[in-house]
């Protein structure tokens, strides 16, 4: 029920943050986005993405400090130009569009995923409720615990999706460099597969 409630918020978080496009927390989350402030070049900020030259598409890296899932999405933005319908024309705009686009993205995606497990919850344990599986009384607690401990991996990967919207909105405070120095918190959050379902544009 994990690996499909994944799934099933893979497919629907797209439509959810279309949906909320234009609302007031979409317009909350791309207020709180705003780093223009915080990036290592004002000159480059300014500069429209359709005359970037080859040595400052080089600073994009590192032009806002930015954790890995934003500064990839907003890679792939400039490189494609993907915001241009958007009226997003210059650097500054690509990267806050990108980062409320991207936060968009991962809180639909944990929004979808609770409800498909709360529903999951809900037929399984109506399942077991009306026709219960027989007790494996030999091997059940072994199960139990290796099945419980899946899950629970499983989990951590949807709350380390949060893990980059924190560092962002609390950079450079004590609690960034608390995250920033957990090295489960960094686990789950550098080997998490479910952001490639993550994407820098709503569609």
């Amino acid at each position: 029920s994990v690996a499909v409630s994944w799934l099933i918020s893979a497919a629907l978080s797209p439509m959810l943050a279309s949906g909320l496009q234009g609302s007031s927390f979409h317009t909350l989350v791309t207020y709180m986005s705003e780093v223009t402030d915080s990036v290592s070049s004002i000159q480059l900020a300014k500069t429209p993405v359709s005359q970037l030259t080859a040595a400052q598409f080089a600073q994009l890296p590192d032009y806002a400090n930015l954790p890995d899932i934003y500064t990839n999405r907003f890679i792939e933005n400039v490189t494609n130009q993907s915001l241009a319908g958007t009226g997003a024309e210059t650097v500054s705009q690509y990267l806050n569009m990108t980062i409320a686009n991207v936060t968009m993205g991962i809180v639909c995606f944990v929004i979808v995923y609770l409800v498909a497990r709360a529903l999951f919850m809900i037929i399984i344990s109506t399942a077991n409720y009306t026709s219960p599986f027989r007790v494996l009384k030999h091997y059940d607690s072994i199960a139990g615990g290796v099945m419980g401990a899946i899950r629970a991996y499983m989990i951590l990967h949807v709350v380390a999706m949060f893990t980059p919207v924190l560092l962002t909105f609390v950079m450079g405070t004590e609690l960034s460099k608390l995250i920033s120095g957990s090295e489960v918190i960094n686990y789950f959050y550098l080997n998490n597969s479910l952001f490639d379902f993550i994407k820098g544009v709503i569609p």
